[in-house]
């Protein structure tokens, strides 16, 4: 249903001064161009993958870059379940957000990066799992690391 709106008659603008009747007229501005650099306007951050694994002696990576610390020496290799050898290059520190999981092994040729729930283990942190979530928190049950 539509409603029909009354018309209106208009006003007259008869006045009895002398005075000028001004209409004031307003318009807004044109807006200011806001110039934004396109690379600031997006935040760029790197997904990194890390698998929590029970059976790995030592937290592990292929990737370098990721470490800080990093000391460069020969530490011998590291034997996977498939009978793979790899060696291990050195080692450093990775940090995630305030957390830094130290002496992370640098691996040539890994494809994953691992974390050892022994290491955490050793180092009195608890991994708990519960249904598809992983937390690893300190004894105090602050939860310092959580995945899925």
């Amino acid at each position: 249903t539509t409603n029909e709106v009354p018309s209106r008659t208009p006003i007259s603008l008869d006045t009895d001064t002398l005075k000028p009747v001004v209409t004031l007229v307003y318009s807004r501005k044109p807006r200011k161009s806001k110039t934004i650099d396109p690379v600031s306007k997006y935040k760029v951050f790197q997904i990194v993958l890390w698998y929590l694994d029970s059976g790995c002696s030592k937290h592990m990576t292929e990737d370098r870059s990721q470490l800080t610390n990093f000391v460069n020496k020969f530490l011998g290799t590291v034997k996977f379940k498939n009978d793979h050898v790899a060696k291990i290059m050195g080692y450093g520190d990775y940090q995630i957000g305030n957390v830094t999981v130290s002496r992370v092994y640098y691996v040539e040729g890994l494809r994953h990066n691992l974390f050892s729930v022994g290491k955490f283990c050793d180092s009195n942190l608890e991994v708990a799992f519960c249904q598809h979530t992983c937390f690893i928190h300190n004894l105090e049950g602050v939860d310092l690391l959580t995945g899925s």
